[in-house]
C-alpha cells in the first residue's frame, strides 16, 4: 500500500488550506490540561458547542483523547498552525487508508470533549492565606480635648476562603479571617487594651469577564477597632462589629501559562453600630492591591499579593481614620 511520510502529509494539509501559515503553537508542559490551555489561550467560555476547548479539539484531531496530553506534545492554538502541528505530533509515515477515518474520528472527538468537560470543570476550592500587616489609626475628639496616632505592631492573621463555581466566569463563596492586633500607645500613656483578635466573616460573589476582568461583590460583618473615652484621663479600644458592602474590581496585568498578576481596586459602604461604651457612625472604605499567582501544578497555586486599605468611620465622641498596609501569602485549591 502507497505511504505518504509526515512531511508528505503536511504538504497535503496546506495544500488543501491555502491559508495555512506559521502560527502560535503550544508546547503542553507538566501538569497541563486541554480545558487549562483553552481557558488560559482564549477568551469567552470554555465549554459548550461554541466553547474554546471545543475548538482546540477540533484543530488538533491527532490528539485521539483529550484526557489524555503529556509534557513536549504540540497543541494547535490557530488554524494556521495546523500544517507544522500534523508534522510535529504525526507518525513518521501515515497510510493513505487512514485519512478517511477523519468524520469518525472527529464524532469520537467530540465524545472525549464531552468526558473531559465533566472531568476537568473544577466544582469548587479553598484558599488559605497568611496575614502580615500594620496599622495606624489617627484619632481626633469633637470636642478636641485629645488628639492623638497610634501605630500597631506586627499583626499576624488567616484568611480562609471557601467557594464553589457557579459555570466558567462566576463563583460564590464565604470568607473567615481572624487578625491578632496590638497597639504601642504613642499618646501619652493613657490608652489600654490595646490588644484585640479582630474577626471578619463574610460571603461573596466573583464574576470573570473580557478574559481580564474580575468583579467581585462581598457583604458581611468584621471587627473593626474604634476609641471608646472611659474618663478624662483613659481611653480603650473597643472592637465592634460593623456591617459592610464591598466591590472590587481586577485587572490582569500579564498572563502566561503558569503566571498571573493583577491590579485591583475595592471600595465599601460600612454601616452604623452600637457598642457597650461607644456608638459608631455611618462610615466608608477604600482600597488598592496587586497580587501574583503561580500554577504548581493543575489546579494548585501559590498565591502572594500587596495591599492597602483606609477606613473613614467616626464614632459619637471622635473622628477616627485608619489605615492598614500588608502583604499576603498562601495557597488555592480547585476541585
Amino acid at each position: 500500500m502507497q505511504r505518504f511520510t509526515g512531511t508528505s502529509f503536511a504538504l497535503l494539509v496546506s495544500l488543501l488550506h491555502p491559508t495555512l501559515a506559521q502560527g502560535k503553537i503550544y508546547t503542553v508542559r507538566s501538569g497541563d490540561t486541554l480545558s487549562g490551555i483553552a481557558k488560559r489561550e482564549f477568551s469567552g467560555p470554555v465549554y459548550g458547542k461554541s466553547g474554546s476547548l471545543k475548538k482546540v479539539i477540533d484543530l488538533n484531531a491527532d490528539i485521539k483523547d483529550p484526557n489524555r496530553i503529556y509534557p513536549a506534545q504540540k497543541v494547535i492554538l490557530s488554524p494556521e498552525d495546523a500544517s507544522v502541528s500534523v508534522e510535529e505530533n504525526a507518525p513518521v509515515s501515515v497510510e493513505v487508508a487512514a485519512v478517511p477515518l477523519a468524520s469518525n474520528e472527529s464524532s469520537a472527538v467530540e465524545a472525549a470533549q464531552d468526558a473531559t468537560q465533566e472531568e476537568s470543570h473544577p466544582s469548587f476550592g479553598f484558599a488559605l492565606h497568611g496575614i502580615l500587616s500594620g496599622t495606624g489609626v489617627n484619632v481626633t475628639a469633637r470636642d478636641r480635648s485629645y488628639k492623638t496616632d497610634l501605630d500597631s505592631k506586627l499583626n499576624k492573621g488567616l484568611k480562609l476562603r471557601g467557594y464553589y463555581f457557579i459555570n466558567d466566569h462566576s463563583m460564590v463563596g464565604v470568607e473567615l479571617k481572624a487578625l491578632n492586633t496590638e497597639f504601642s500607645d504613642t499618646s501619652d500613656g493613657r490608652f489600654v487594651g490595646r490588644e484585640k483578635v479582630l474577626k471578619e466573616v463574610s460571603a461573596f460573589y466573583q464574576l470573570s469577564f473580557a478574559s481580564n476582568w474580575h468583579f467581585e461583590i462581598q457583604a458581611g460583618s468584621e471587627q473593626a477597632l474604634f476609641i471608646a473615652q472611659d474618663d478624662a484621663d483613659s481611653f480603650h479600644f473597643e472592637a465592634v462589629f460593623v456591617d459592610n458592602v464591598s466591590l472590587g474590581l481586577d485587572y490582569d496585568l500579564y498572563k502566561s501559562s503558569s503566571i498571573r498578576w493583577s491590579l485591583g481596586l475595592s471600595t465599601a459602604y460600612n454601616s452604623a453600630a452600637e457598642a457597650r461604651t461607644v456608638d459608631v457612625d455611618p462610615g466608608y472604605s477604600y482600597g488598592a492591591g496587586t497580587g501574583l499567582d503561580y500554577t504548581l501544578k493543575t489546579d494548585t497555586y501559590l498565591e502572594a499579593g500587596l495591599f492597602y486599605d483606609r477606613r473613614i468611620q467616626d464614632t459619637d465622641d471622635a473622628k477616627q481614620k485608619t489605615a492598614e498596609t500588608g502583604v499576603t501569602l498562601g495557597l488555592r485549591l480547585d476541585y
